[in-house]
């Protein structure tokens, strides 16, 4: 009678809610480009199978390969492409009418599928946080880019509204008050210089 030892297979599973909804802390439009909140059910579906490819890519498994320095593991070292064998490994499973993703492998070390799970899924969501504060980064700096010429427009505007209105004469309330505050000033100065003149009497 023979006995054959096999070794044991380790199965670790983490759960990602990919939510196509953004979260707002104040009522501003969405520039952070994660989600798809208000687009309707067609973008929302599209944005979470757009999610699910990307937990699936090379560049998460790249990622999570490289911080856990499994360059040199005897498990993957060997092989052609490292980083494919990794892929193989992982598997994707949305749980069906939900927003919710298992992201599950197998290894030979408990402690260490687990581990290998947990990165996939912190890259992935360390990936999005990126891109998102890249996209808002750059939506800030278009909008910066925008107030230089409307302030230049606003000032050309208003050159060419004052200087009309020096030429019709015309009452404009900013020039009124200008004039009226001037006048005012010199008639307080004028008062100043008689008292002085009487006292000196």
């Amino acid at each position: 009678i023979a006995t054959y030892l096999q070794k044991p297979v380790y199965r670790a599973t983490a759960t990602l809610e990919v939510s196509p909804r953004t979260q707002r802390v104040v009522k501003v439009d969405d520039v952070s480009q994660i989600g798809a909140s208000g687009l309707g059910w067609s973008a929302e579906d599209r944005y979470f199978k757009t999610q699910l490819e990307v937990l699936k890519s090379r560049d998460v498994a790249q990622r999570a390969f490289s911080r856990l320095g499994l360059e040199q593991d005897p498990l993957f070292n060997n092989a052609r492409d490292p980083v494919s064998h990794f892929m193989a490994m992982l598997e994707i499973e949305p749980t069906p009418e939900t927003v919710m993703v298992a992201i599950s492998m197998e290894g030979p070390d408990p402690a260490r599928t687990a581990a290998w799970v947990n990165e996939i899924a912190q890259v992935y969501v360390e990936r999005n946080l990126e891109q998102a504060s890249k996209a808002t980064s750059d939506a800030v700096v278009s909008l910066l880019g925008q107030l230089d010429p409307l302030r230049e427009n606003l000032r050309k505007r208003e050159e060419a509204m004052f200087a009309y209105a020096r030429e019709r004469k015309v009452y404009l309330p900013d020039i009124q008050r200008a004039a009226y505050d001037e006048r005012l000033a010199s008639l307080e100065k004028d008062l100043t210089a008689t008292k002085l003149k009487r006292l000196e009497l």
